[in-house]
Parts: C-alpha cells; structure tokens; sequence
C-alpha cells in the first residue's frame, strides 16, 4: 500500500514540474492555468486522506470471528434407581449338640426322702432312681460310689446289677446305718465308669445325696422303712386303762 503511495506522489510531482515549465517566463498565469493545479492539489489531498484511512485501517486489528459455541454433549438421564431385591438369609442349620459319654439324670428318691428320722444306730436301704442321659450304655463294670460326706457306714462301691442303655433308668441302692449321735447327716455319691472316671447328674456333674435326721420326737415317728412305734410302753398301758374304764361305765353290772 505504501508503494502506491509513492508512486502516485511521484506521478503528481511530475505532473507540477512539467505544468510550471510550459509556463511563459514573464507572462501573468491565467486562470486556466491554475486549475490543473488546484486539481492536482485536491488530487494529493484525496490521496492524503487515503493513506490516513489506510494507515488507520492497518493500525486496527482485524476482527477476530467469534468462537464456535461448543454444543454441550447432552448427558444421558440418570438410570432409575431400582431397589434390590431382598436375599433371604440362607437358613443356618443347627449345631448339633454334643451328648457327653456319661452322663446321670436324678429322677427320683424311691426310699428315704430328705429329712427321713431314724433313732441312733437304725440300718436302712436308700434307693435313688437315675437315668442314663448320656451316649454310652452303663455296663456292669459301672459302680456307684461313695463320693463325700457322712457314709454312714455304706460300702465305698456296690456294682450295677444289669447294663443300662442310653435313655433308660435304673433304681440303684444301698444298705446304710443312722450314726449313733442325734444329728442331721447327709451323704454324697457318684457313678463310675469302667476306666475309673466319676460323674453325677446334670452338665456339671453334680453329687447325688442321702440326708436323714438322727433322733427321737415326741409322739410317732418314721422309720426309714415305714414302721410306726410308739414312743414308749407307758403310752400303751394308759391307752388300755382308759378303755377298760368306758367299758364298765356301759355296764352297769360291773359298777357294783
């Protein structure tokens, strides 16, 4: 654009030169004269205003286009929450429990219930009624045996008469002796297998027992196998005299 510029300015200059050298050296210009110049002056001024416009239009920077908008990807929506379907618990089987070996259920006192009196020195035969609770079948090398307290003269040991299986009872006895003092004793006893292994009744293996009163009441009393006695002769006799006296007063005969 700036070489244009020169060229068109120089083709103007060239133009003035050439117009003043045909000009008469001593003659007064004429009016036609001047108009070239008066119109290469307003030529020069358009080409002034030009080169301004062009400086100015060079100066500015050219509008940049606007960027392309980037189109927002469009998100599928968001999947529908479905609720999750209920599992039910896997049933958990039970543990089986574990029966021990031997094991004794107290079922009942068959003689000799707690606190049974018996005078100083009465023998008597007290009989439990056990049940085998346990997996293992009681055999006849099973004993039942003196564990603690007053045995009260019994055997330390007496063998089971017969086998006893898993589930079944048995009435397991022993001949005893009331100690000769007034008093209350009580005796404990186990069962014991063929190895020589104590147990008892129950989970932990609890004793089984004996417990009697030694002395003499006032009035009847017990015995361990059931026999009512009198507390003494005297009571007898007087029972007597008091039914030979009614006996007269209903027979008038015998008043006199």
């Amino acid at each position: 654009m700036k070489s244009l510029f020169r060229v068109l300015i120089g083709l103007v200059l060239v133009s003035l030169a050439l117009s003043a050298c045909n000009l008469p050296t001593r003659q007064t210009p004429t009016p036609a004269v001047n108009v070239p110049a008066t119109q290469m002056a307003q030529t020069v001024e358009a080409l002034l205003a030009e080169q301004a416009r062009l400086t100015q239009q060079a100066q500015v920077p050219p509008t940049q286009p606007p960027a392309p908008t980037l189109a927002q990807p469009t998100l599928p929506p968001p999947p529908t929450a479905v609720p999750p379907t209920a599992v039910p618990p896997t049933p958990v089987p039970p543990t089986a429990t574990v029966i021990p070996c031997d094991r004794a259920g107290f079922v009942s006192d068959v003689t000799v219930p707690d606190g049974t009196m018996f005078a100083p020195g009465a023998s008597f035969v007290k009989t439990w009624r056990l049940k085998n609770t346990g997996s293992c079948s009681w055999t006849t090398s099973y004993k039942l045996v003196f564990d603690s307290g007053n045995a009260m003269e019994g055997p330390a040991s007496a063998a089971l008469p017969r086998n006893v299986n898993p589930g079944e009872t048995i009435d397991l006895s022993v001949t005893l002796k009331a100690p000769a003092t007034n008093n209350t004793y009580q005796g404990f006893w186990k069962l014991e297998n063929a190895t020589g292994q104590r147990f008892g009744v129950g989970d932990a293996g609890n004793s089984f027992w004996v417990k009697i009163v030694v002395g003499v009441t006032h009035g009847f009393h017990k015995l361990g196998i059931g026999t009512e006695v009198r507390r003494d002769k005297a009571m007898a006799g007087k029972a007597s005299n008091k039914r030979r006296a009614l006996a007269r007063f209903f027979r008038p005969e015998e008043r006199h």
